[in-house]
């Protein structure tokens, strides 16, 4: 019954190993760094916001910065 056991658990760990292997090749993210942005999102289906979503950025970090006198002390993380 021990080896049983044994063997049972084996199967289990392989399982999760290879699904672990799986699961991270399905949600594999894209990245577009620069000195202030750091953008995830998932290529294809984002790919066409990037732009967008850059161009925004930049512009809300020129208003804070002009307005507000903010400056951000590390780069930003954007997830799309």
């Amino acid at each position: 019954m021990g080896k049983v056991k044994a063997v049972l658990c084996l199967l289990l760990i392989s399982q999760a190993a290879s699904a672990q292997n799986d699961f991270s090749k399905i949600f594999e993210m894209d990245r577009l760094e620069s000195d202030d942005l750091q953008l995830l999102y998932f290529d294809p289906p984002q790919t066409y916001l990037v732009p967008h979503v850059t161009v925004s950025f930049y512009n809300s970090l020129k208003y804070q910065r002009e307005i507000l006198g903010w400056e951000p002390y590390d780069r930003t993380t954007v997830l799309l």
